[in-house]
Order: structure tokens, then sequence, then C-alpha cells
């Protein structure tokens, strides 16, 4: 989450400062003036470029892009042109898979931090930018609980889309989250889970196929059985 200077407003400075990214330029910082710093989850105001906001890396076959929920993330942002031209520029002949990490899920079975102003610009944003540039998995967290998608985009199944992975149950203080409707998941949801904290792994076997586990507390305690998925990559280019 946005850590905002109760009194200078500023945010971000210790993550900046105590963290090494592989930043595309030197950051920017204007404060967050009006973003409550006691319950900073609805980002405002302020703005927080470059540095350790949003960068990539490569990992074998594998493009991972950072992205940050907690700057400027509209068509035209410092973020929006970069992550633009960063999608421009992957050859997926070389990394096939193309997976996105953010902090606020755009797809949220969960009860909590639906209609936040950051989340809707940047969904509003990005979400064109994902499925025309085929990406395979959106990684979030922000909700504490578990739940994989199916392919989506703009609110409806389609297999141009991304897959949406939320793995906020690592554990917290303030418990599982809850169903935003218990009885009966959207559409477009796989797989949802508030019954257990957890973690997920992710392994990639070749260009076509990938395995994602989601490993529950308790089942890891009393079982060691883990859930898995196949992930396809239904964006090769040949």
């Amino acid at each position: 989450k946005i850590e905002t200077d109760g009194v200078t407003k500023d945010i971000f400075v210790p993550y900046q400062a105590r963290f090494a990214m592989p930043e595309v330029r030197p950051f920017e910082m204007e404060p967050a003036m009006l973003t409550d710093a006691g319950c900073p989850s609805v980002f405002v105001d302020g703005r927080y470029d470059w540095g350790n906001s949003y960068f990539s890396t490569t990992y074998g076959p594998a493009k991972i892009i950072f992205m940050n929920s907690y700057t400027a993330s509209h068509v035209g942002s410092n973020q929006y042109q970069w992550m633009e031209s960063e999608l421009r520029s992957i050859d997926r002949r070389t990394t096939p898979w193309l997976f996105v990490v953010v902090h606020c899920p755009i797809y949220n079975t969960f009860e909590n931090h639906h209609d936040e102003a950051q989340t809707i610009e940047f969904k509003e944003a990005m979400e064109p930018l994902f499925v025309k540039h085929h990406v395979n998995i959106v990684f979030s967290g922000h909700e504490h609980a578990y739940m994989m998608s199916r392919n989506v985009a703009f609110g409806s199944l389609n297999v141009d889309g991304p897959q949406y992975i939320i793995i906020g149950d690592g554990g917290n203080r303030e418990g599982l989250g809850h169903y935003f409707n218990p009885d009966i998941a959207e559409g477009w949801v796989l797989k949802r889970d508030i019954t257990s904290f957890g973690f997920g792994a992710l392994s990639i076997k070749n260009s076509t196929h990938a395995e994602w586990n989601w490993i529950p507390n308790d089942d890891v305690l009393t079982t060691g059985v883990s859930h898995n998925e196949v992930v396809l990559n239904r964006f090769l280019v040949a």
C-alpha cells in the first residue's frame, strides 16, 4: 500500500530508499496532500513515478512487469506511456510468457476495495493494453484472500484476455476477506477461497504450458496438498 508521511505528506520515501529495483530513471515524487495517511488504501492525489514505482525484468522465458496502483495511470500519464512502450518492445518469440504484477486487483470477487479511485483509473487505462498485448496473467494482492479468474476482458469471458490472480492471503492481523456475493461467484471466477491463508507458486514448463499452485497453509500442515491449475499460453508468436 501507499505509505504517506503524516507530516510532510511525502509518499514511498522509505520504500524508495530501502530497496533497489531495476529503475528506468531516477524517481520523481509529489506529496499526497489529500490522501489519508492513517488509511491509505484509497489513493487520492500525489505522484510517484520512475525509480521503484514501475519497472520490468526478464526471467527465463517470461517478461514480468511491475506496476504501481498508487500513482497516475490514466492515458497519457508517465506510467501509461512507459507501459505502452514496454509492451511494444517485447519479443514473444524470446519471452513467450508475459506477466503483470500490481497491488490493487481490477477483477475482484471479494467484499472490500470495490470502486476505489486509483483502481478505476488503472482499469480504464491499462486493461485495453493488457488485452491488446496478450498479457497471460495479472497478479494482485490488496484483498486478504485467494482468487483465480478465467480469461476475461472488459467484464466478459474472452480468450484474448488475461487471467487474474489475487494472492493477498499470505497472512495479516485483519483476518481473511469476505465474498462480495457469498452465494454465487461471478462468471469469470475460476477459483476463490476465504478459508485459509496461503501462498502461490508458478512453474513454467515450456512456451505453451505453465502450472500455477495455490498452497493453503491449512492443507500444507495437514495433508501437504496444493491446488493445481494448468495455464495455457494462447498467445504464442510463430
